[in-house]
């Protein structure tokens, strides 16, 4: 029998999964944004309701957001979506992006398999507001899909919800999902996501939390295969269990040798200087070491 993907997740030990993603900007006002940030972008797209506004944009930003934003709202959802995946296919086309967008369905139908709930489908600044609280209080039962890249905005976005959760401490497990490499690269990309939030120039302590990225090739082809995809979800929580108990297992074994070191120093603390070394080279011999270099270290 196939394990379902909500089986995966309880092993994991996810109990919740918020999905953190510029797609979920779905107000006009956060879609004007969207468009305005990416301008050129946005103008090759061509949209006719929105074209004239567009090219008069430098001119006035401020009353050509407010335009845009009114007729945004005066359009049905359809066509908004229509506009968002216009724009997103665009986006890729002039970026390289190894592999596509993916598309509203698609995500609506990982969603529905992971079990997110609308209310924990956020925006980067509901994240931004929200993430520390959850990490206050105890995450250990959450997991997090997030978009490492921000449309109109840093291409590394993602990377700002890592390090927030790393120096909240959380306890939770990370997926970062990406469009700028393929399935064969996900383990490398996780190799220099850690490097880079490394690099930050700030002590944010610890091992940090397990990260696992899923390529959004694994995704993007498979709105209209709900088995297709549970299959490629049931990939990416297998990786993130796997790494999961790995950094469980060097988490306690870097508090126990902590502990030792610790017990050590202080057992030696204990011995008269002038004993020192007859105690070290004694304790050696007791326990079967007799090379030189060995005792010294």
């Amino acid at each position: 029998m196939t394990m379902q993907v909500s089986q995966a997740l309880e092993i994991l030990g996810a109990k919740r999964v918020i999905w953190i993603d510029d797609r979920f900007n779905i107000t006009a006002a956060q879609i004007a944004a969207l468009l305005t940030n990416s301008l050129e972008t946005a103008l090759a797209c061509g949209f006719p309701e929105l074209q004239t506004v567009l090219e008069g944009y430098d001119v006035d930003p401020a009353s050509a957001v407010q335009t845009i934003t009114q007729i945004l709202t005066d359009l049905d959802g359809k066509r908004i979506e229509a506009i968002r995946a216009t724009f997103f296919a665009r986006e890729r086309t002039e970026k390289g992006f190894p592999t596509n967008e993916l598309s509203g369905d698609a995500i609506a139908s990982a969603c529905h398999l992971l079990g997110v709930a609308a209310e924990d489908r956020w925006t980067f600044e509901k994240a931004d507001q929200d993430l520390p609280g959850l990490c206050e209080a105890g995450d250990a039962g959450l997991s997090y899909v997030v978009d490492l890249n921000e449309s109109g905005g840093s291409p590394t976005r993602g990377l700002d919800m890592l390090q927030a959760l790393w120096k909240g401490k959380s306890q939770g497990t990370a997926f970062i999902l990406t469009h700028e490499t393929n399935i064969s690269g996900e383990a490398k990309t996780e190799q220099e996501l850690r490097g880079k939030l490394q690099d930050l120039g700030e002590d944010l302590g610890g091992l940090g939390l397990p990260v696992c990225v899923i390529a959004k090739e694994r995704l993007s082809d498979k709105a209209d295969d709900a088995e297709g995809m549970a299959a490629a979800l049931r990939v990416g929580v297998k990786r993130a269990g796997l790494r999961r108990s790995l950094h469980e297992v060097l988490t306690q074994a870097r508090t126990k040798l902590h502990g030792a070191i610790d017990e050590a120093a202080l057992n030696l603390l204990t011995v008269p200087p002038e004993q020192l070394e007859a105690h070290v080279f004694e304790r050696g011999y007791k326990e079967g070491v007799s090379e030189l270099h060995v005792v010294e270290r």
